[in-house]
């Protein structure tokens, strides 16, 4: 019997080339069909009613939208519900729960199977889910790795495009590349952006929380300005001492999408100096991380990568304390303060061929990433091999996740529509199930009012 597997994505600029390597171990299957759809670029509904998954891994249900659809779909479907985080390393430290958990709560039947990077995040995610009535059983929590660190297998999925053969060809004729890792997107945004940020705030609070919450984001946002100023005039400083060296400014996915919505920085300052390249279209770093001579970075997942593959890394240390959770303040890496800037023009002078590996580096990569590098690192295959393996109807009571639903005329409409073509293409099981759930629907709604 044919398994159906749907992969319901985030944002396809971030989480494409995931999808891509799960699906390609999928497709080592026989019997299995698996289809990816991105939040960010529109869903159809009936669509997935009609493909009718009997698995759905999905991001975490930090927005309301998502919590009301993951709802249905298992409503609807009976699919196993499989979700796994967008980003699964953090720093403990100041970390706001409900930025991680979500505002918007729903019970634990919701979700069958909670997927993480490492035991480090399960454990978190654990504490802070199990309170707020979530998850009952820690098992439920599954670690498999971050895939874009499967470094052959993306690049068979992906392939080069034009900007990477052009960054390849930089560093080829580079005396020394430094690469420097750019992620202040929250600085490009304004009062409208933050307000339509569903996941940056509880949108069910009163109106008086609501806009102290908006309030303290965009002070956030002004902070995070300053901070960004501050990294560029360094990167210029050290740029303008170092004039042989090639500097390649890696901006953030939503760095790129900001330029493209004309909310983006003005690159310029750095664009004059003829040893920069800021990098304004989408590029993967795992494309050209191994060939680049250090990485220099902020608190960035990406220095882990650097670590795994031997490149001296250059953490600086963010100096606003409200901001330190999220800039500067972790990672992997020699440290420096924004202000021990001739520290920092000896060390890029003298930058070592290779790192030396720390032992405590190695044991935060298995804690955070699974990640050993004495063995075979395949998180695409472990996550492919769970979804196929766990592709059984997920029983549950339909009152309890009726309230999540947002069960109205359109809705049942909808499902009415895919169970007569059910029907009509000989598919009377699925067909029946279909008719048989409307007329479920309609009744608990009529004896709700």
């Amino acid at each position: 019997m044919e398994k159906r597997i749907l992969l319901l994505m985030n944002c396809k600029e971030r989480e494409q080339f995931v999808a891509e390597m799960i699906k390609d171990e999928l497709m080592k299957i026989e019997f299995v069909e698996c289809r990816i759809i991105y939040w960010n670029m529109g869903i159809c509904e009936k669509d997935i009613y009609i493909f009718n998954p009997n698995v759905v891994m999905t991001f975490p249900l930090t927005i309301l939208p998502l919590v009301n659809l993951i709802a249905r779909i298992k409503v609807v479907c009976k699919s196993t519900i499989v979700t796994f985080v967008t980003e699964g390393y953090i720093n403990l430290d100041g970390i706001n729960e409900d930025s991680i958990a979500g505002y918007y709560n729903f019970p634990p039947e919701l979700i069958d199977f909670w997927g993480v990077w490492g035991e480090e995040y399960g454990n978190y995610l654990w504490d802070i889910q199990y309170k707020r009535g979530r998850i009952k059983k820690k098992d439920k929590i599954k670690i498999f790795g971050y895939p874009m660190w499967e470094f052959e297998h993306l690049q068979k999925v992906k392939g080069l495009n034009q900007i990477e053969h052009r960054i390849l060809e930089l560093i080829e004729n580079s005396k020394k590349t430094v690469l420097v890792l750019s992620g202040f997107p929250e600085a490009n945004k304004d009062e409208i952006d933050i307000i339509n940020s569903i996941d940056a705030y509880n949108q069910m609070a009163e109106n008086i929380e609501k806009k102290q919450q908006i309030k303290e984001l965009m002070q956030r946002v002004e902070r995070v300005k300053r901070y960004r100023e501050k990294y560029y005039s360094l990167i210029i400083y050290i740029a303008e001492k170092f004039p042989d060296i090639t500097f390649l400014i890696k901006l953030h996915p939503k760095e790129i999408e900001g330029l493209r919505d004309n909310k983006g920085y003005n690159y310029d300052v750095l664009k004059r100096y003829s040893n920069v390249e800021v990098l304004v279209d989408e590029n993967l770093i795992e494309m050209y991380i191994k060939k680049v001579d250090a990485v220099m970075h902020y608190g960035s997942t990406a220095a882990w990568e650097a670590y795994i593959c031997e490149i001296p890394t250059i953490r600086i240390n963010c100096d606003d304390d409200m901001l330190r959770a999220f800039y500067g303040a972790y990672g992997a890496g020699v440290c420096f303060d924004l202000s021990e800037k001739e520290k920092l023009l000896k060390y890029i002078a003298n930058i070592p061929e290779k790192i030396t590996r720390s032992e405590k580096y190695d044991k935060y990569l298995k804690e955070w990433f699974n990640y050993d590098r004495t063995k075979p690192y395949l998180p695409s295959s472990a996550i492919a091999s769970f979804l196929y393996m766990n592709c059984e109807i997920s029983e549950f009571k339909i009152n309890i996740l009726y309230p999540y639903m947002l069960n109205d005329f359109c809705f049942c409409k909808s499902i009415l529509k895919v169970g007569i073509m059910k029907m009509m293409k000989m598919n009377f099981k699925e067909g029946i199930s279909k008719l048989r759930l409307v007329l479920q629907l309609v009744n608990i709604k009529y004896l709700k009012n």
